[in-house]
């Protein structure tokens, strides 16, 4: 069992050690599995990469990441592979 360590408030702690003794959990992670609602999930952290560069049509911007430009680039460079292997 992977195990870390978080830091509450003092009110937070007093609380959760309150819905422990009235309902008798055993432990925090016993209370706080019943605190929070079925399916909670963590938010996850978006991270934007510069772009490579911008393309223009008109009004419309278009920025190209490096990952999308090495996806594409590897997808052509297998489709030239497959093709001259054939």
């Amino acid at each position: 069992m992977e195990r870390s360590t978080i830091k509450l408030e003092v009110s937070l702690i007093n609380k959760i050690k309150e819905i422990q003794a009235l309902n008798c959990y055993k432990s925090v992670n016993e209370t706080v599995k019943h605190i929070l609602p079925q399916g909670t999930v963590t938010p996850e952290i978006v991270t934007y990469e510069q772009p490579a560069f911008t393309l223009k049509s008109g009004d419309i911007y278009k920025n190209i990441s490096w990952s999308e430009l090495k996806l594409n680039f590897n997808c052509i460079f297998l489709n030239q592979t497959y093709f001259i292997k054939k």
